[in-house]
């Protein structure tokens, strides 16, 4: 299950979100969520603090989070531009530590 949602941008990280037609508001998904960024650079980031962390160190903390929470979600906020093997990537992690729930952060589409 993968779900869009529109978001604002951190001071910490500067993304340029992919747009999409099918954005949701911010604050649609009541559940925990977990936040992991990809910059344009392909360095992934980690929390609202957005610390950086490797694929294994990523891993990790998502398996920690199931742990704590089974029915936690992960909400992938990459640039356009990030390169699509790191997006897929944190995906596979996702899935290894049992995350049921995706989501993809997005920009709404300005209406014609």
């Amino acid at each position: 299950l993968l779900v869009t949602t529109t978001f604002k941008q951190q001071p910490a990280l500067r993304l340029t979100l992919p747009k999409s037609s099918q954005a949701k508001k911010a604050g649609a998904n009541d559940k925990e969520t977990l936040e992991v960024s990809i910059g344009k650079d392909g360095l992934l980031r980690f929390g609202r603090n957005a610390d950086v962390v490797t694929a294994e160190q990523l891993a990790a903390k998502l398996r920690d989070a199931v742990a704590k929470n089974p029915d936690v979600t992960l909400a992938i906020n990459a640039d356009e531009n990030a390169p699509w093997g790191k997006v897929v990537n944190v995906r596979d992690k996702a899935t290894e530590a049992k995350i049921k729930s995706l989501i993809a952060y997005t920009k709404e589409t300005t209406k014609p």
